[in-house]
């Protein structure tokens, strides 16, 4: 048996007997059992390039409906290479239409579509 204390209040020292060591333990276990059930949300990257088809983005689409189902934010990036950079108000419009095929599931922040140089961003949070 050890003596613990416990905290201060108004000048006095509140102490405690017990095993150190099982109450150690317990404390460990109660972070380690809240860790668990507080699991966060993954961001999930989904890719898309300029020249991609109907078939492509389908897979893409249902693979976004499964994070749905889990409740992931989804990040939607486009990537310009080379010569697609002359075409960045279409690469825009193509993320503009991919983001229109989610909007029953996801919405999407404030700034709706992010230009960092060649590469086209916007993040979806799902709806609850």
């Amino acid at each position: 048996m050890d003596i613990v204390e416990m905290g201060e209040r108004e000048g006095v020292v509140i102490t405690k007997m017990m095993d150190y060591g099982k109450y150690l333990f317990r404390e460990q276990k109660k972070l380690s059992i809240n860790r668990v059930n507080s699991k966060q949300a993954e961001v999930k990257t989904i890719k898309l390039t300029y020249r991609m088809g109907d078939h492509d983005r389908d897979i893409r689409l249902n693979q976004i409906r499964k994070f749905a189902e889990d409740s992931h934010p989804i990040k939607v990036v486009l990537q310009l290479r080379g010569r697609e950079n002359n075409f960045a108000e279409l690469a825009s419009g193509k993320v503009r239409e991919f983001v229109s095929f989610l909007s029953d599931i996801y919405k999407t922040d404030e700034a709706p579509i992010a230009k960092t140089g060649n590469t086209f961003a916007v993040l979806l949070y799902p709806k609850k």
